[in-house]
């Protein structure tokens, strides 16, 4: 398997990073280099400056913590049946995810994504309830809610224990 940084291909780089173990397989998976992995931190740090301006600012209180995270994912909605939306997940909570797309995603859409995560792929499922193109390189922000919160060791499993303060 090959494993490229999918904003080097934006750029019209390869963006390939290595391979991994089986070799013969065909597939694709997302990484990130260490110039983007820079560049990201940097954008991820600015949004959480402004992280309270989707919900109404100050005043609002969150019911679930968010932690800050830079992941690569790929999104499939019923809007774009049959491509893949390539993605970045910035913020993940037990409730739900803020996702960045370069395109808009409709409120109310279910978007079932994959999450390139330390440990591995990890699919989750939730709906699009709010959009915002405030977000860098004209990318749109999505507020991606679960049906029902994920329990205290998802954020964990997402982002790997030592980034979250987990065990």
């Amino acid at each position: 398997m090959k494993i490229v940084c999918p904003h080097c291909q934006v750029e019209g780089r390869s963006g390939l990073l290595g391979e991994v173990a089986p070799l013969e397989d065909a597939a694709v998976i997302d990484g990130i280099c260490p110039e983007h992995r820079l560049q990201v931190d940097a954008e991820s740090d600015a949004a959480a400056a402004d992280e309270g301006d989707q919900q109404g600012g100050r005043g609002y209180i969150r019911r679930f913590e968010r932690v800050p995270v830079a992941l690569p994912v790929i999104g499939q909605a019923p809007q774009f049946l049959g491509t893949a939306l390539r993605g970045m997940a910035r913020y993940v909570g037990a409730g739900g995810m803020m996702l960045e797309f370069p395109v808009e995603v409709v409120q109310g859409t279910v978007l079932r994504v994959i999450l390139s995560t330390p440990r591995g792929p990890l699919e989750v499922e939730g709906e699009i309830v709010w959009t915002s193109s405030q977000s860098h390189e004209g990318l749109v922000r999505h507020g991606l809610a679960f049906r029902e919160p994920r329990d205290p060791g998802f954020v964990d499993l997402v982002v790997g224990e030592h980034q979250s303060g987990g065990n």
